[in-house]
């Protein structure tokens, strides 16, 4: 005896709008969240510093950002000993800069910070120094 199946349409139904809901739900599950940004809360400038080479046998760096909201950051430079070098209130739309580091006191390493005045917030960025002199030697049979 031969046994038959009946299909039901709204069992097909059912079955598809289950199928459909733990789809949409496992890919609103995958997406992050992302918190929505408030407006007035100013965004940090994408600071970027660039080594540029040498001029005159001293290091020259560039320090370029762009301040949207117009705000006043404080640039400052420090030596590995805690040592101001350098150091500026800024408040400009468009920040370019380029810093030529005396030599004759051979720092390893140079800390550049960017102080936001309203937040207190800063970006530090380290620059470790390494000098080595590489000697190559070939030898070829002529």
């Amino acid at each position: 005896m031969k046994r038959q199946f009946t299909i039901n349409p709204s069992s097909n139904v059912r079955k598809t709008i289950l199928k459909l809901t733990l789809a949409s739900l496992f890919f609103f599950l995958i997406i992050p969240s992302v918190p929505a940004q408030n407006p007035e809360t100013p965004v940090d400038p994408l600071v970027a510093i660039r080594y540029i080479g040498t001029l005159h046998e001293q290091p020259v760096f560039q320090i370029a950002f762009e301040n949207e909201t117009a705000q006043t950051f404080y640039v400052s430079i420090k030596d590995d000993e805690g040592n101001v070098l350098y150091n500026e209130k800024v408040k400009d739309l468009k920040y370019n800069k380029k810093f030529q580091i005396e030599r004759g006191s051979d720092y390893s390493r140079l800390t550049f910070t960017l102080t936001s005045e309203k937040e207190r917030k800063a970006q530090v960025f380290q620059i470790n120094t390494n000098t080595r002199m590489i000697q190559d030697v070939v030898v070829t049979q002529l």
